[in-house]
């Protein structure tokens, strides 16, 4: 997998847990009665379930029938979804388990639901409360792709790499350089030349350093590199033939610097802030630049609009899908009560359709909704049957906003040139305006 399918696939994670959180977040009990669960990375889960065993046995006390029933309800039924693990994958293991009230506050449903953090979450936690505890899943929201630093003056080079407010030092060695001199006379011209070759050697010896810290499995595992130092180092750095060909081109920023080692490295880290985080930004910005280019230009490469995008989705003629994370559709799968065929169609807004629920049309036909699921929910888990690459995009940048409001905030890149008149079945497609939606 290349780095912008990992992009792709850390912003769906985050999607998706995003999602999952506001849902968790808005559930409520009648008493302390739903579990949430952190398990950290690699713990027995042995040890976990003896821990709400414990739980289950003091839960006993609690005087109020329907809640002590609740609680053990919970508590046992998180254990019973703790069966399928000998031990927390290496990411953790979180469990929310209990009985919340319906959405119109007539009776109650039961849940209990198991997620494998996309990143470890080191987090060893129990509640028993009225609510989930889900602040603790947010911190995964806050994630960033890792930035190689490489740092080096005339005592030695330290390689690192930042992850947000994670920082970590890979490789550091120190290095004796021969100073400058002009006495000698003619051993001048020698201590010269001997300068000069430790320095070429050091410099070699940070290239060969640099290839280690950041090239696994034959590609970069890091989104951009920052080069520090003082002097004419860093620059010495970029500009030479023994930097790896491979990281050259993720070279965002080089950096002055006072010091060397790792008080040179916080100091970089405060020079560079603003390349760290307009690295996304940019992407974004020049994805959605380009489908404007192709709108301008009129290549006939590109469809726009739930309705015609999500039909050129289904003929696979799209190639790479773009949608914005704030996009509100529903898709609904319904069923004909006269002739029995099935259709779906993609619906503005998300609440509504409950399965069931009958609509009649105009011309007397009532269609029964079989499936309903959030859109972006949908694509975000079957893009790959249609052989597409989906980007997922937020509406931060003026771009972005632009192709939220006035493009429906979902389009796509066509295989080929294509009539997407010849492709929408007008009488079957409604306009996205009408009101159907």
């Amino acid at each position: 997998m290349d780095q912008k399918q990992q992009d792709a696939e850390i912003a769906l994670e985050q999607f998706r847990l995003k999602k999952l959180i506001k849902t968790l977040a808005q559930e409520r009990t009648a008493g302390t009665s739903v579990v949430s669960l952190y398990i950290p990375p690699k713990k027995f889960i042995s040890d976990v379930t003896n821990r709400l065993n414990e739980q289950f046995a003091e839960a006993a006390s609690i005087k109020d029938k329907n809640n002590r029933n609740s609680v053990q309800e919970a508590i046992q039924s998180a254990v019973l979804r703790l069966r399928n693990y000998n031990k927390a994958p290496n990411n953790g293991l979180v469990v929310f388990s209990g009985a919340v009230q319906q959405a119109d506050g007539k009776g109650e449903k039961k849940i209990c639901i198991c997620i494998e953090p996309y990143r470890p979450l080191s987090l060893s936690l129990y509640y028993c409360d009225p609510q989930f505890h889900v602040d603790e899943l947010r911190c995964l929201l806050q994630i960033d792709p890792p930035f190689g630093f490489i740092v080096m003056d005339g005592n030695g080079a330290l390689f690192a790499t930042i992850q947000g407010n994670s920082k970590l030092i890979l490789k550091q060695f120190d290095v004796d350089l021969p100073k400058k001199h002009n006495k000698g006379g003619q051993s001048s011209v020698r201590f010269a030349r001997l300068r000069m070759e430790k320095r070429h050697n050091y410099l070699r010896k940070v290239c060969e350093v640099a290839t280690a810290c950041f090239i696994s499995e034959d590609k970069a595992n890091v989104k951009g590199i920052v080069l520090a130092g003082s002097a004419d180092f860093k620059n010495d750095l970029s500009g030479t033939p023994f930097f790896d060909q491979r990281l050259k081109p993720l070279i965002i920023q080089i950096v002055d610097i006072n010091y060397g080692g790792e008080q040179g490295l916080n100091q970089a880290v405060q020079l560079a802030q603003e390349a760290l985080t307009e690295v996304k930004y940019i992407r974004e910005k020049n994805l959605v630049s380009t489908f404007f280019e192709n709108i301008d230009k009129d290549t006939g490469l590109v469809v726009y609009g739930v309705q015609d995008t999500m039909k050129a989705v289904e003929s696979n003629t799209v190639k790479t899908l773009v949608c914005t994370d704030v996009l509100q559709y529903l898709r609904v799968e319904l069923v004909s009560k006269q002739t029995e065929q099935k259709q779906v169609r993609y619906i503005k807004g998300t609440e509504g359709y409950e399965v069931g629920n009958v609509i009649e049309e105009k011309n007397g036909e009532q269609l029964q909704v079989t499936a309903r699921e959030d859109l972006v929910e949908y694509l975000s888990e079957n893009y790959q049957q249609h052989g597409l690459d989906f980007q997922l995009i937020t509406d931060n940048s003026v771009e972005g906003n632009q192709f939220f409001k006035g493009f429906s905030g979902l389009g796509g890149f066509l295989r080929f040139k294509m009539d997407m008149e010849y492709i929408v079945n007008q009488e079957q497609w409604k306009d996205e305006d009408d009101d159907f939606i």
